[in-house]
């Protein structure tokens, strides 16, 4: 028994010292630490992605090559013709030079196929100059047979040095070694010729490398198994040699070694027909590498940041930080005064006690906690911001594999099953069980993502609206926030129009649920009619001040109609599940003021075998259906099939609707913070990649950023829980007072198209 309750106080004293606030310090202090050490890395290595994305990198999932520390966009035909086309009209000629062996040829040809508008195969002799042009793009590729550094490669340099800035080439991609070792037979004499010919090409490589982009491609290994017989000294361990020769030599040049594609080709080295060549995986690879250098800095695609510069800052990002930094360095200042202050009351207090008690002012207290609340505010939006607008930490490719959904998701469901307890409520969705649903739904969509009142509407909005300040993105762009705010509003004019129907009227006279029903008819008639005619639809969603709210970056309300249509029906469906649940409940037709089953034995069998037979005709549904726009359009008039089954099968047991997962309910109630805030700080890039703080260990990364985000998203719930209160208070004038204020500063920036 006294080891019982030993080991009972130390698990008190753990939960007691291990809360969120204590979480949320750790957190702080790990964001503090990274802060230092990707600081030092910047220092010691340079904030250069295109150095990451030449130099380094791994293979993930199935065989997907992931640069260090950046984003690494997947170009087709059309954007590579995009980017040179924009390129080409801002005045740039568009040319880049292979030169060296059989290697770069190879690359060459890729290049050209990604290019032009049909595929050709290799018709040219090989050991010769080619060139590849399209005039409409001013596009010019060429590549010029040197297979050796000698004499003949020194004057191609020297010939670009003494030509005028707009003759020469833009990208210069140089290679050679595997041709010297063929022909000496991998001579000693050969590897000493070659960094004599190396150290005397460095300096118009060096030269040349301050006015283009010039790349000096490491040799890749050979498949030594399948090289041919007059191939046979072609050695990894030669190519080392070499390797080691050039890297000595460039190291301190302005050349930039590109040893990325050498890590590409050992991993899929077995594609190697003839042990020598790339196969057309690592080509690809190498033509995206190219492609990532050259216009990322001009595309500026979401999911391609190696090598692209960040969004420059807005004035409205200006003016939002510049307000959280006064309001940081007003806390800053109380919190100072409130820490000398005491010491002056203890003194006075000695003399009268009344004072001490007179000294605790509630309106300074209030102003206090204003201030300090959005001062951490601020503190947080700094952090989204370096997060996602700076490359100061770094970002990577999100990749899909079946082991990397299934497992997190298994583990979730399991830690939920294992925190379960029962509930003191027995209503059906009650508050305990609605966080539940709220918390593992939104874990499930957290795993996918890594992967793919009017306070109510202030807690939901306040957030979003911070970071479309803070982070320069549209409303429409945290689409779930707009999504339940209008339907919100919807809900809340539906039942406060005349004529108003009350619990209590209603009981009076049972007729007046007929005004219920009319108020439903014409709600479903309303969203109907906006569905059927989206010219209509649109004439009322641009009208300004509010055209700001539904339209994205680039002044289209597609998203917010696709958004809106999908679901059309979802929150009237709702609204007539809780009417029908009323009426239910109003004539006894079912108790939920106990812990006994809704219905009788044999209903209560019944409707769970439908709610089983409802589940399993909408997952039916979703695994045959494969055309996702017709998917699309028959969602809306099935959704409820699902949700209604699985509330049904929930909540018919007394057992199932009094028990729920606190583990899940813990997530439910910052559901909507965690929704929000991993656009930018677990993700990265608005969702297109994955925010990395550990590079090169994936799973400790995730571990890291999932705490740290789970953390501030507590806080960001914590503060507006707070801030709730200002914002809206009891007294209706100062109410009236902070929305005239917030409309003074919303509707001008509702009024400048693409601001907000």
């Amino acid at each position: 028994m006294a080891d019982d309750a030993r080991h009972g106080s130390n698990a008190v004293e753990v939960t007691h010292h291990f809360n969120a606030k204590n979480a949320k310090l750790i957190a702080l202090i790990i964001v503090v630490g990274f802060l230092v050490y990707h600081g030092l890395i910047h220092v010691t290595y340079g904030i250069d992605s295109c150095k990451w994305l030449l130099s380094d990198g791994r293979f993930q999932g199935y065989q997907v090559w992931q640069p260090y520390g950046c984003m690494m966009h997947s170009y087709t035909k059309i954007d590579t013709r995009m980017c040179m086309r924009y390129i080409a009209y801002w005045g740039a000629k568009n040319h880049i030079v292979f030169i060296g062996d059989s290697r770069l040829r190879y690359i060459y040809y890729k290049l050209v196929n990604t290019i032009r508008s049909k595929e050709e195969k290799e018709d040219e002799p090989a050991h010769k100059d080619l060139h590849f042009s399209d005039p409409d793009i001013r596009w010019n590729l060429d590549f010029l047979w040197h297979p050796m550094v000698n004499t003949s490669m020194y004057e191609v340099f020297e010939k670009w040095l003494h030509e005028e800035p707009k003759k020469r080439p833009k990208v210069i991609i140089v290679g050679s070694g595997t041709w010297s070792i063929k022909v000496f037979n991998g001579s000693m004499e050969a590897v000493e010729n070659y960094r004599t010919n190396m150290t005397r090409l460095m300096p118009y490589l060096d030269q040349l490398g301050k006015k283009s982009k010039v790349l000096w491609m490491l040799q890749e290994p050979v498949n030594e198994d399948k090289l041919s017989r007059n191939r046979k000294m072609i050695t990894n361990d030669q190519i080392k040699l070499y390797n080691s020769i050039a890297i000595e030599v460039l190291q301190y040049s302005s050349v930039q070694m590109w040893s990325s594609a050498r890590m590409i080709c050992l991993g899929v080295i077995d594609e190697m027909e003839d042990g020598l060549h790339a196969g057309n995986v690592a080509l690809n690879y190498y033509v995206q590498i190219l492609l990532n250098m050259y216009c990322n800095d001009h595309m500026n695609y979401n999911d391609g940041t190696c090598c692209s510069s960040p969004e420059s800052v807005t004035t409205l990002q200006i003016i939002t930080f510049l307000a959280f930094g006064v309001c940081i360095i007003l806390a800053i200042a109380v919190m100072i005064h409130r820490k000398c202050k005491p010491r002056k009351i203890q003194k006075l207090g000695m003399l009268d006690g009344a004072l001490s008690c007179k000294a605790q002012d509630p309106n300074q207290n209030s102003y206090h906690e204003l201030v300090t609340s959005l001062a951490r505010l601020g503190l947080i939006m700094a952090y989204f911001y370096l997060c996602d607008r700076t490359n100061f930490f770094m970002k990577e490719n999100k990749y899909y594999t079946h082991l990397t959904f299934f497992i997190p998701f298994a583990y979730v469901f399991a830690l939920g099953l294992f925190f379960s307890e029962e509930s003191q409520h027995t209503q059906v969705l009650h508050r305990d069980q609605t966080d539940e649903t709220k918390g593992w739904m939104q874990l499930i969509i957290l795993i996918y993502h890594m992967t793919g009142a009017s306070q109510v509407l202030f807690r939901m909005n306040l957030l979003v609206v911070v970071l479309c300040l803070s982070m320069n993105r549209p409303y429409q762009f945290y689409y779930f926030v707009p999504l339940v705010s209008f339907w919100y509003a919807v809900s809340y004019v539906t039942m406060v129009i005349i004529p108003q129907v009350t619990n209590s009227s209603a009981e009076a006279n049972p007729l007046q649920y007929l005004y219920m029903v009319l108020k439903f008819v014409v709600l479903f008639s309303i969203v109907t009619v906006l569905y059927m005619s989206e010219v209509f639809f649109e004439k009322i969603f641009v009208t300004r001040p509010w055209k700001a709210l539904f339209v994205t970056t680039d002044d289209s309300i597609k998203e917010w109609w696709f958004r809106w249509k999908i679901d059309r029906y979802s929150v009237a469906s709702g609204m007539l599940l809780a009417f029908a649940y009323h009426l239910l409940r109003q004539y006894r037709i079912i108790d939920d003021n106990n812990h006994s089953n809704l219905f009788s034995r044999g209903l209560s069998l019944t409707a769970t075998l439908v709610s089983f037979i409802g589940l399993g005709i909408y997952a039916t549904f979703a695994f045959l259906c494969r055309n996702k726009p017709e998917c699309n359009e028959i969602h809306p008039y099935i959704s409820f099939v699902p949700i209604l089954s699985f509330i049904v099968l929930h909540n018919i047991s007394g057992l199932l609707r009094t028990r729920y997962s606190t583990f899940f309910a813990w997530f439910g109630k910052i559901s909507l913070e965690l929704f929000i805030a991993q656009y930018h700080i677990w993700l990265a890039a608005d969702t297109h990649g994955v925010l990395v703080l550990v590079p090169s260990y994936p799973v400790l990364n995730v571990i890291i950023t999932t705490f740290i985000f789970v953390c501030i998203a507590h806080e960001v719930h914590h503060i507006t829980r707070i801030l709730v209160k200002y914002a809206i208070p009891n007294d209706w004038r100062y109410l009236v007072r902070n929305v005239v204020v917030f409309f003074l500063i919303l509707v001008p920036i509702g009024f400048h198209d693409g601001m907000f």
